[in-house]
């Protein structure tokens, strides 16, 4: 079986880039979470920053994934202590790969060890492989017999392995021997001293000591050519060595013995006793090697990279013919694999040296697929017209992450009796902030007429295995949103059940929300194709701090402006994400009165003055970074009820110059159901400015520039609360679009057609 696919779609435009295969077993059972998913993250991150690829390597219900999306990485960081994840070296990959496969309604992972990843990794043509720490020879050899599979595989596959040497717990002379016996080259990165682990210190010395990226390259290309079976470790001091952590090794290993703790789960417990023991310095000191051996492992790879290209550039200068010691191949992986690319995403086929292996094939792209060339003949360039149509489609693309709730109001015809049933009604309707946010959008951007399809909306969020959060999908996707619900077993949908009293003054309420804890993130081929990524204070605030930073970081494929929009949802939430310290990444925000005020107070502004003041000291805290124009922009759009919206928005270069208007609405109808009234305005206000910026193309950050279109994007938000509030349920999409919002939209359309002629 080979690997199915590099699910992470932003690989495609980036297969030039050297692949680094990483472990998953360091994420399901290496660490606790949410330690595990943060290490994780950074190790791709700091991947990508260096020009390189990350491809987290892991079986999910019976498919191999090379390359995980934010959303499976996140689930994985779960699955061990959740026992959803099976850890499994080579000989138990077959087994874990129909076992996972028997219920695909639940996500269970097989974790790859270091000889599994070793494996797969050379199965999909990557040359590559950034992990911890290797396995070896155990102390007490001489009657268990017990060696780490990761020796054995290092012996007969030909992937680079970069490590923090073997953990101090193993026989580190022997596990060397074993190494020299079984041709691995082993060196260690500008020290003398074989490291172990925690220390960059064993008491061997090293094998070979390698001072630049170069010489390693060099030293792998010249294996390859020579046709060496075996594999390459290159080990790398741990720049954060743990002092004195002897005495806690040897407390772990005596406990192993008598707990009886034998075979796969030894390490582990080892890992998580040692933390205990060293306070969480040992945790700390671990995650500092792992990122430590993913720069040396990027620069290595960035060296062999371009001594490959200095070689082929070499040969095409000469004769035909004419060869020498360094034309062996190219690279191992190259006789065994190669890359298709098929509707934008990376498709690997494992091909172990077959006999009609063609080095000159249109297969054979070994991740460095380019797009293909027409001919001068053909009338029409497709790649270019589709890469053209992409190129508005990521402009305009929206992404949604938060709440998706039921929520269920009963109210008694003949006064509340307490103790028995009362004859009554009930209502029931899908509400939560970020799903009211999307639905609205959807339903705006569905107006007849309009290039929807320049304007796609994926929504995030989770839910329950059962008919409810099958019925939020469906009605999601009824209006033109993508949506991407994390079911989640023993877990119901969230939902909200209120009781009222005759009054209809409320009575009592349940609210059963445990299940939007596992709102998932967006993937990153999400998050890298949109403009705007909108959140509500429902998904773990930790989990939103990652899924903002990445959208930050991963830039957009166009080069346009990315914004940030936060909803804070409540008070207590909103309190909670100033004191996390991430409004600095917020351009957009729409807190109501209590909302801003809890905000400032945790973060200590000055409570004294007006609402107004309050918010514009709030303001300064928001979005600190310039944009390409030097500019820092950031919005407030502070919702008061009746009172109608303030806005407050800066775009300088530090302090001063922010401009504010209230927006006062013309008529106050009689008020059915308030609940949405804020996401429903937040949904139109995006609506309209995103699509307000494509027909004037904007290039700027769509919120923060024109005050003409964002003051009509304020009165279009606040149509669309008006029409919501007017409405039993939380959003109607027969109010939305009987109001005047359709004359609203087509006058952004008929401004474009006038500027045209």
């Amino acid at each position: 079986m080979s690997p199915e696919v590099l699910t992470e779609k932003s690989l495609t435009p980036h297969t030039s880039k050297p692949l680094i295969a990483l472990e998953s077993t360091i994420v399901s059972h290496g660490m606790p979470y949410p330690q595990n998913l943060k290490t994780a993250i950074s190790c791709e991150s700091i991947i990508r920053s260096l020009d390189c690829t990350p491809a987290t390597i892991a079986i999910l219900n019976g498919q191999i994934k090379v390359g995980l999306e934010l959303h499976e990485l996140e689930d994985l960081a779960r699955s061990g202590e959740e026992k959803r994840a099976t850890k499994c070296t080579t000989r138990e990959l077959g087994y874990t790969l129909t076992k996972t496969a028997k219920n695909p309604n639940i996500k269970t992972w097989g974790s790859t060890t270091v000889a599994s990843t070793m494996h797969l990794a050379e199965m999909a043509g990557i040359d590559f492989f950034v992990t911890g720490g290797t396995g070896g020879v155990h102390r007490d050899y001489n009657y268990s017999l017990d060696v780490s599979a990761d020796l054995t595989e290092l012996a007969r596959t030909s992937t680079t392995v970069f490590s923090a040497g073997v953990k101090s717990i193993l026989d580190v002379p022997r596990t060397l021997e074993f190494l020299e016996t079984h041709g691995v080259t082993v060196g260690v990165y500008q020290s003398d001293e074989f490291p172990a682990f925690f220390s960059p210190k064993s008491g061997c010395k090293a094998p070979i000591v390698f001072e630049t990226y170069r010489e390693v390259a060099e030293a792998i290309r010249a294996n390859q050519k020579l046709y060496l079976d075996g594999g390459f470790l290159l080990t790398c001091p741990n720049p954060k060595p743990l002092e004195n952590v002897d005495s806690a090794v040897e407390t772990a290993v005596r406990e192993v013995t008598e707990k009886n703790i034998i075979g796969k789960e030894v390490t582990p417990y080892i890992l998580k006793r040692v933390a205990e023991l060293t306070d969480g310095n040992s945790l700390t000191s671990n995650i500092a090697l792992v990122e430590n051996n993913a720069r040396i492992g990027c620069g290595v790879a960035k060296a062999y990279q371009e001594l490959v290209k200095e070689e082929e550039e070499e040969e095409e200068s000469k004769s035909e013919g004419q060869s020498n010691f360094f034309t062996g191949r190219s690279s191992l992986s190259a006789h065994r694999n190669k890359i298709k690319v098929v509707d934008g995403i990376d498709f690997l086929h494992s091909d172990y040296y077959s006999d009609d292996y063609d080095d000159d094939s249109e297969d054979n792209l070994i991740a460095q697929t380019s797009p293909k060339e027409n001919s001068e003949d053909d009338d029409v360039d497709l790649d270019e017209e589709d890469d053209e149509h992409e190129d508005m489609i990521a402009r305009m693309s929206v992404v949604v992450m938060g709440g998706a709730v039921v929520d269920v109001v009963a109210r008694p015809t003949q006064g509340l009796n307490l103790g028995t049933s009362n004859p009554g009604e009930s209502m029931e309707d899908h509400g939560g902030v970020a799903r009211n946010i999307a639905e609205v959008i959807g339903i705006c951007r569905g107006v007849e007429g309009l290039p929807t399809k320049l304007f796609p909306v994926e929504f995030f969020s989770a839910a329950g295995l059962d008919s409810r959060g099958e019925s939020i999908k469906a009605r999601l996707e009824s209006r033109g949103v993508k949506t991407n619900l994390e079911f989640v077993e023993d877990h119901n949908t969230a939902s909200y059940l209120a009781v009222m009293d005759e009054k209809n003054d409320l009575h009592t309420a349940i609210a059963d929300m445990s299940v939007l804890e596992r709102i998932p993130m967006p993937p990153i081929s999400s998050l890298r194709h949109a403009s705007c990524f909108i959140l509500d204070a429902n998904a773990p605030v930790e989990k939103m701090k990652l899924a903002m930073e990445e959208f930050l970081a991963l830039g957009n494929v166009v080069e346009e402006a990315k914004t940030v929009v936060f909803e804070p949802t409540s008070v207590s939430k909103a309190r909670g994400v100033a004191e996390a310290g991430i409004l600095d990444m917020v351009h957009v925000m729409t807190p109501n009165r209590d909302e801003a005020i809890a905000m400032a107070s945790a973060l200590g502004l000055s409570m004294e003055g007006t609402i107004e003041e309050v918010a514009g000291r709030l303001l300064e805290k928001m979005n600190t970074d310039v944009d390409h124009r030097g500019e820092c922009v950031a919005t407030i759009l502070l919702t008061d009820g009746s009172n109608g919206v303030f806005l407050m928005t800066k775009a300088h270069q530090g302090v001063g110059n922010v401009r504010t208007k209230w927006f006062k609405p013309e008529v106050v109808k009689d008020v059915e159901n308030a609940t949405a009234a804020g996401d429903s305005f937040l949904g139109g206000f995006i609506t309209h400015a995103i699509l307000t910026a494509d027909l004037m193309e904007v290039d700027a950050n769509i919120f923060g520039g024109d005050e003409l279109s964002l003051d009509k994007s304020v009165e279009f938000g606040m149509s669309c609360s008006e029409a919501t509030i007017g409405y039993k349920g939380t959003i109607s999409k027969d109010a939305l679009e009987a109001s005047e919002l359709v004359v609203q939209i087509h006058w952004a359309e008929e401004e474009e057609f006038d500027d045209e002629e």
